[in-house]
C-alpha cells in the first residue's frame, strides 16, 4: 500500500467506526426510553437459530477472507446462509 492513500483509508476507517459508535449508542437507548413509555418489556436477545446463523456467518466470513483469493464458490456459500436466513425470518 502506498503511503500517500493512507490518510484517506485512515478517514474512511474513522467514519464507519463513528457512524458504528453513533448508531449502536443512540439506538439502544432510545428503543429502551420507548419501552419504559409504553410499558413494554423490551428483550435484547435473539433466538438460538438467528444466533447460529450469526456464527456460520462469522465462520464463513473468515474462511473466505483467510484464503488468497475469493471464489464463486464463497459467494454461493453466502447466498446460501442467506437464503437459510430468509427461511428462519419468515418461518
Amino acid at each position: 500500500m502506498r503511503r500517500e492513500h493512507w490518510p484517506s483509508i485512515l478517514t474512511g476507517c474513522n467514519l464507519c467506526h463513528g457512524a458504528l459508535v453513533s448508531t449502536v449508542g443512540l439506538t439502544i437507548p432510545a428503543v429502551l426510553t420507548i419501552g419504559l413509555l409504553t410499558g413494554q418489556t423490551v428483550m435484547l436477545a435473539e433466538t438460538p437459530a438467528n444466533l447460529m446463523l450469526l456464527a456460520v456467518t462469522l465462520l464463513l466470513t473468515m474462511t473466505t477472507f483467510s484464503g488468497r483469493r475469493v471464489t464463486a464458490l464463497h459467494g454461493a456459500a453466502h447466498l446460501m446462509v442467506f437464503a437459510l436466513y430468509g427461511l428462519a425470518v419468515f418461518a
